[in-house]
C-alpha cells in the first residue's frame, strides 16, 4: 500500500484496504484509510473537501484505537494509531489556523506515544511519531505552544 502512495495511487490504496484482505476492520485499518488521504492532501492541501474527509477519518481512527485502548490499555499499536492520528489531528488544526486546537491534540499525541512507547521500547514508530511532535510544536505560536505543555 506505501508503494501506491508513494506512486500517487491513492485509488488502489483505498481499494486494497476496501477488501479487508491487506488489513482487518477496526483501529489498523481506520487509521491506514486516514493515512491515503493524509498523502492525497501532501498533493492538494488547499482542498477543503479533502480536509473535511480526513477529519472525519482521523475521527474514525480516534474512536477504533480508544476503543481498543479500552479494552486493552498496554496495546501499543492501538496506543501507536491513537497518537499517530491525533498528531496528524494537530498538523490538520494547526494547518485551519487553530493554534490552541493544534496544541491540545499534540499533547494528547504526545501522551499516547510516549505510552506506546513504554508499552514496547522497541517500537520505532512512536518514538519518530514524538520527533515529529516536537517539529509540528515548533511550528506553533509561542502562546499556544506553552498551553499545550
Amino acid at each position: 500500500m506505501v508503494r501506491f502512495l508513494h506512486d500517487g495511487r491513492f485509488e488502489e490504496a483505498e481499494e486494497l484496504l476496501a477488501e479487508g484482505s491487506l488489513v482487518p476492520a477496526g483501529a489498523d485499518r481506520d487509521f491506514f484509510r486516514a493515512l491515503v488521504l493524509y498523502w492525497r492532501l501532501l498533493y492538494d492541501d488547499r482542498n477543503t473537501s479533502l480536509q473535511s474527509e480526513f477529519d472525519s477519518r482521523l475521527e474514525a481512527a480516534l474512536a477504533s484505537s480508544e476503543a481498543r485502548i479500552e479494552a486493552s490499555p498496554r496495546d501499543a499499536v492501538a496506543l501507536l494509531w491513537n497518537g499517530t492520528a491525533r498528531l496528524f489531528l494537530a498538523e490538520l488544526r494547526a494547518s485551519e489556523k487553530r493554534p490552541f486546537a493544534a496544541a491540545k491534540e499534540a499533547r494528547r499525541a504526545r501522551n499516547a506515544l510516549s505510552s506506546a512507547r513504554g508499552a514496547d521500547p522497541t517500537l520505532a514508530d512512536a518514538s519518530f511519531g514524538l520527533g515529529t511532535g516536537d517539529v509540528i510544536a515548533d511550528e506553533l505560536p509561542a502562546l499556544a505552544r506553552g498551553l499545550g505543555s
